[in-house]
């Protein structure tokens, strides 16, 4: 069965081996998303650029601003549609959000101060329940319910289930079998004091959507001094994991035996390409070769051109998507689609190649030789019938395997070539380009896509 999480570490890790060693005879972990308030998830992605993830910060601090700026876990659900979202609020009661940028950050930015990506960004509004729960609730409240009503639309055969953790205060010294305070030198009040709000916001979604709940708050647990995260409030011994596991297991077995009803999917038409039409610039692309110039248009959307002459050898001009986590197994359709303007296809050589997709098992990868699978295609690419000086959509269908997937226009040596409306999407039909959830804020004054009015 798969799982995804939205939490943190409480969730986490009863899917680690480390600590609940045969969790794979049951579960596949098919997405997580790091330490997010509801408040940030469900807030429009921000524009940025995936080099400037650079600076004096741990590289797990690095990869959860990505996230928080891109916010793909939502594309990753729908993607995957687990059977079971976990989820736990630790990342809303300890750091609640800040406004920035026309959107909403989990406040770390503590830990992230340090990275060039957000050097100059301007924060307004927090929403903190330490200094004010009513003021964080009210905003909370509104983002969850556009979370249940994400899951209702997209992915409504996915049951969320409710962990319901909390903030460790003790552990057990094994020398002397004293009970001893995992925090010595912190006010005990302020860990009671965000229990109690934890416990609110736990009290909310059972009340209201009835979440079936992992009620870990009926038993004493004791922290982990020599955790493999180290000494914290939210690492507990062992008998945690099993036991967490032990009661999805009970809910598992339940819904298998009453044979849960599937309810038909909705839209699966979800671009999975952020920033598709380049009218965000260069943001959610990576590797950009200067060679592409974004051109923007008054009456339409945004494109991305290359003029190339009079070279002798292969250059390889490319721009590159961000890693899209798809856990591909070879098996399941998806269709690339994207329009392409070529002014002469003459001017085309050396394999006469426009575009790339290649999948890999690292986030990190890009070369073709890292590649789990690559498909290059070209202008003679069949069921493409490209002609000159005239915009045409070309759509390409296939199975990937891999973890993640990269798109790329791409021109090896010569030509004049110009794309837009770049769309990936897991579905074996095709249909119309729509944009990505976080191009729509950018796209919508246009009112060029019907599909935005649904």
């Amino acid at each position: 069965m798969k799982v995804g999480i939205v939490g943190s570490c409480i969730s986490r890790d009863s899917f680690n081996q480390n600590f609940v060693p045969n969790y794979k005879y049951f579960y596949e972990v098919s997405c997580y998303q790091y330490q997010m308030s509801f408040i940030s998830l469900m807030s429009k992605s921000i524009p940025y650029n995936k080099a400037d993830l650079v600076g004096n910060a741990a590289k797990i601090d690095k990869e959860h601003l990505d996230s928080e700026l891109a916010k793909p876990i939502l594309d990753e659900l729908v993607v995957n549609q687990p059977d079971y979202i976990i989820i736990d609020f630790y990342p809303d009661i300890m750091f609640g959000a800040v406004e920035t940028k026309g959107s909403t950050i989990t406040n770390k930015v503590f830990k992230w101060n340090k990275i060039k990506a957000i050097e100059g960004f301007q924060y307004g509004t927090t929403y903190n329940p330490r200094k004010s729960f009513d003021h964080f609730f009210e905003m909370w409240k509104e983002k969850f319910d556009e979370f249940m009503m994400f899951v209702y639309k997209h992915i409504p055969n996915t049951k969320v289930i409710l962990n319901k953790g909390k903030l460790g205060k003790e552990y057990i010294d094994e020398l002397n079998h004293e009970i001893k305070l995992i925090e010595p030198n912190r006010d005990q009040k302020e860990i009671d004091y965000l229990n109690n709000c934890w416990d609110k916001l736990d009290k909310y979604v059972e009340k209201v959507y009835g979440l079936e709940s992992l009620d870990m708050n009926n038993k004493k647990y004791f922290c982990d001094p020599k955790h493999l995260w180290g000494k914290h409030p939210l690492h507990f011994k062992n008998n945690f994991y099993r036991d967490f596991l032990d009661k999805l297991l009970e809910i598992s077995f339940k819904d298998l035996k009453e044979n849960r009803p599937k309810f038909p999917v909705g839209d699966r038409r979800f671009n999975l390409i952020k920033n598709s039409t380049f009218e965000m610039d260069k943001s959610f692309w990576d590797k950009w070769n200067n060679q592409f110039k974004i051109v923007k248009n008054v009456e339409d959307l945004a494109s991305v051109r290359i003029v190339s002459e009079d070279l002798e050898n292969d250059r390889n001009f490319q721009i590159w998507s961000n890693d899209i986590e798809i856990h591909g197994n070879g098996e399941e359709d998806y269709v690339l689609s994207f329009e392409i303007k070529v002014d002469d296809i003459e001017q085309i050589d050396s394999k006469k190649m426009i575009f790339c997709v290649r999948t890999f098992n690292r986030a990190e990868h890009l070369t073709q030789g890292e590649s789990v699978q690559h498909h290059n295609l070209n202008v003679d690419t069949e069921g493409f019938n490209i002609t000159s000086n005239e915009w045409v959509r070309c759509t390409f269908k296939f199975k990937p395997k891999g973890r993640y997937i990269r798109v790329a226009p791409y021109l090896l040596r010569n030509g004049k070539v110009e794309w837009r409306k770049i769309q990936l999407v897991k579905t074996d039909k095709e249909g119309p380009w729509i944009p990505n959830i976080a191009d729509r804020e950018i796209i919508r004054p246009l009112k060029l896509v019907s599909e935005l009015s649904k």
